[in-house]
């Protein structure tokens, strides 16, 4: 038992500890196509409901490693269009954003959202 035990704290030290995230709901004004977000985008996770057909179109103040979205089943949506990030939406419902930050410094930026 003591060697169960052991083992099992042995693995637990070995996992990393990964920082909770905090989720942000994004909404649009009625009549906007575009919301934003001021403030530490670090460990955060953004929320936005989005129809199939739009455009989605994120510009950050801020030098980003990359910006992932994700549709409602999950599946990770490509990049397309030159400037900022831009997305087409293939599947209407709840989509995530995670914004990787370029550097241990910093964090703390405006981002637009906007979905055409």
């Amino acid at each position: 038992m003591k060697k169960l035990l052991l083992a099992f704290f042995v693995l637990l030290a070995t996992v990393p500890a990964y920082a909770k995230q905090n989720t942000t709901t994004l909404k649009f004004a009625k009549g906007s196509y575009c919301t934003s977000f001021d403030g530490y985008y670090h460990n955060r996770v953004f929320n936005i409901y989005l129809l199939k057909g739009q455009a989605l179109e994120i510009t950050i103040d801020d030098v980003v490693d990359g910006v992932v979205v994700k549709d409602s089943k999950g599946k990770r949506l490509q990049e397309v269009g030159l400037e900022n990030f831009n997305y087409d939406i293939k599947r209407t419902g709840n989509h995530t954003i995670k914004i990787n930050r370029a550097s241990v410094n910093g964090g703390s930026s405006s981002i637009k959202f906007c979905a055409y």
